[in-house]
């Protein structure tokens, strides 16, 4: 990993965008939790919030792993 970091500057730029947008996901359900939690019941909020959690994560995810694989498909076309 040391070498692809010193060496590739493309792969140093891939991998700082998957941690911004793991970054951005994980901010964005923190409010909308703040957003939910201030507009509804405790016990609304309970059964609603582990849909938005699961959702914004399986989302990234999904975000993730496409993004890997288009990053795979351009470094084997090489």
């Amino acid at each position: 990993m040391n070498d692809k970091w010193e060496g590739l500057p493309r792969y140093r730029f891939n991998f700082r965008l998957i941690t911004a947008v793991w970054g951005f996901s994980l901010l964005l359900e923190a409010f909308i939790k703040v957003v939910l939690v201030y507009s509804m019941s405790i016990s609304t909020f309970l059964v609603v919030s582990p849909f938005f959690t699961y959702g914004l994560i399986g989302l990234t995810i999904w975000w993730n792993m496409s993004f890997i694989r288009r990053i795979k498909r351009q470094t084997n076309g090489r």
